[in-house]
């Protein structure tokens, strides 16, 4: 079931499934208020999970982005090997905004 993470990325927002896409989830462009590349402590682990300060989708490695959603208290992590070239991508977005 987690063996893949598709992050899917459109004007309106950002489309995540693990899988064979039985597990999915979306976050809206508009709701971004920041997005940042960040780097996973290891003992956080892969899949899903739930801490303190942030939710996290992640099948390998350590490095992620972060989005700080309006109206959301827990930041959401989205595990990715291209984490600043993401990063880019979604800022450009939000400014077209």
């Amino acid at each position: 079931m987690f063996y893949k993470l598709d992050i899917v990325i459109t004007e309106t927002q950002i489309k995540i499934s693990f899988g064979i896409g039985i597990i999915k989830k979306g976050f809206q462009i508009e709701k971004i208020v920041d997005v940042k590349p960040v780097r996973n402590p290891a003992m956080v682990g892969w899949g899903i999970r739930i801490t303190p300060g942030y939710s996290l989708y992640n099948v390998s490695g350590l490095d992620a982005i972060e989005l700080t959603l309006k109206d959301k208290i827990r930041k959401v992590r989205i595990g990715t090997d291209s984490k600043d070239e993401i990063v880019e991508y979604i800022n450009k977005i939000i400014k077209k905004s």
